[in-house]
């Protein structure tokens, strides 16, 4: 191959990258994003169309204007660093590249430069800008996150975790207040050090299905060691967070040690007030068995029918303890019922029966002031009301009558039929459900529930 020929391929080789370099030129500077110009001697030599629209200015204009308006967009807080680099000699600054200078323009967006020269302070100035405006509220607004996630997290009063895997990534101030410990001295630990050894086993259990939301558990009271070696009674709030492709534990940990011994003293309390509270029903209860005594234990044995057939008609747990209440004073008006009428062997008199049929009425007087929190002194009132309104003392019909008093009505008359009486002897269970099933005034349903009971054997104590 001739050397003629070579030369021609080796110029062809120039023009080939030459072309290239304008080519990558094109795809990287005047077409990018952000935004470049050269300045010499105080005048744009070149701006790429990214400047025109970044700072809302017509070529011909901006190219009128020059570097001057370009360094009176400098913040303030930046001028100062420009002109110093500016005049600053090769030898005096290195490197030549000076970073991250703002520019504020005058639709209030923000800007960031990049400045590079030439070996000559006189020679030209090639600058990279960029819109930041965005990346600059963002950043504002992360540090607002930040500054409350201080003020809440880190300065709160209740010693807040992170955990992941575990082990404890992060523990705020009040864990020192709280456990004794220094921040620092829990991070990086495996949490299960801190539980008491009661608690250790149940604990991790749950942790270990952290990851099936059907199992997790939220909310957990248990209790920690703190530095002392002291337990310490607490709830912790657990949520369960992705974070940075990890999933972390964020819990919240309040002492409760406090409210654990008034909830012990509190219970002791309730107790003792139930105790007293069951012992005058019983006081109240005798005082009705010595005035009538042929009614002996009647009702406390109709306190339990009716309860087994509320709990198997469904009825609610609060519910269920107010009719028991109800059930075992529901003929504490006989108190006021003169005994002899109580314990006549025969007939009653008009004016006689109308004295013992007062007793539900005596009743709910007595008992409809005590603030309790179900209707008792209601219950007691219309135990011998009747669905089709034959009862008495009021006459009530059908719904009128609340359903504790329909159960309470049909228990009362059961086990009164089949205990003795001066004046009539017992009669069989058979009889009286007989007599319960053939007359409409009372609950169809509560009826069957009872002959249910009485068929699985389940008040064979009442056969």
């Amino acid at each position: 191959m001739s050397k003629l020929v070579k030369k021609q391929e080796a110029g062809g080789t120039k023009e080939i990258l030459f072309k290239l370099k304008e080519d990558l030129y094109q795809l990287l500077v005047e077409e990018s994003e952000n935004g470049f110009f050269i300045v010499r001697d105080g005048a744009f030599e070149y701006f790429n169309p990214a400047v025109v629209g970044m700072l809302g200015i017509p070529p011909d204009e901006l190219s009128k204007r020059g570097w001057a308006y370009i360094l009176n967009l400098v913040h303030p807080e930046d001028k100062e660093r420009l002109l110093n680099w500016l005049q600053s000699s090769e030898e005096d600054f290195s490197p030549r590249g000076l970073k991250r200078i703002r520019l504020v323009i005058e639709n209030q967006r923000l800007f960031e430069a990049d400045f590079s020269r030439s070996q000559k302070q006189e020679a030209r100035l090639i600058v990279h800008i960029r819109d930041i405006t965005e990346l600059f509220e963002y950043s504002q607004k992360l540090q607002i996150h930040r500054d409350i996630f201080d003020l809440i997290v880190k300065e709160a009063d209740t010693p807040i975790f992170i955990t992941a895997d575990g082990v404890i990534k992060y523990a705020n101030k009040a864990v020192y207040n709280v456990f004794g410990y220094e921040p620092d001295e829990v991070i990086g630990t495996k949490f299960i050090n801190y539980l008491a050894e009661k608690d250790r086993q149940k604990i991790m259990e749950l942790y270990s299905c952290r990851d099936d939301a059907s199992l997790f558990v939220p909310k957990l009271e248990f209790s920690v060691i703190n530095k002392q070696g002291q337990l310490i009674e607490v709830e912790m709030q657990i949520k369960r967070l992705e974070y940075m492709g990890i999933f972390i534990e964020l819990a919240i940990m309040i002492d409760i040690s406090e409210r654990k011994k008034n909830e012990d003293k509190l219970k002791r309390a309730l107790a003792a007030i139930r105790g007293a509270f069951g012992a005058t029903i019983n006081v109240l209860d005798k005082l009705v068995e010595i005035k009538d005594p042929y009614t002996s234990g009647h009702q406390k044995r109709v306190a339990r029918i009716s309860r087994h057939i509320a709990q198997e008609m469904g009825l609610p747990a609060d519910k269920i303890d107010g009719l028991r209440l109800a059930a075992e004073l529901h003929d504490i008006g006989k108190v006021l019922v003169p005994a002899e009428i109580l314990n006549k062997a025969g007939s009653l008199t008009d004016y006689e029966w109308a004295i013992i049929k007062n007793h539900a009425q005596l009743g709910y007087d007595l008992l409809k002031d005590m603030d309790l929190p179900w209707p008792v002194a209601e219950i007691v009132y219309q135990h011998h009301e009747r669905l089709d309104g034959s009862g008495y003392p009021r006459s009530l019909y059908g719904e009128e009558i609340i359903p504790e008093a329909r159960i309470l009505a049909v228990a009362d008359v059961f086990e009164a039929m089949i205990s003795f009486r001066p004046y009539r002897p017992a009669r069989s269970v058979e009889e009286a459900l007989i007599e319960l099933e053939k007359q409409h005034l009372y609950d169809r349903n509560v009826v069957e529930v009872l002959k249910k009971l009485l068929k699985e054997n389940r008040l064979l104590v009442y056969k």
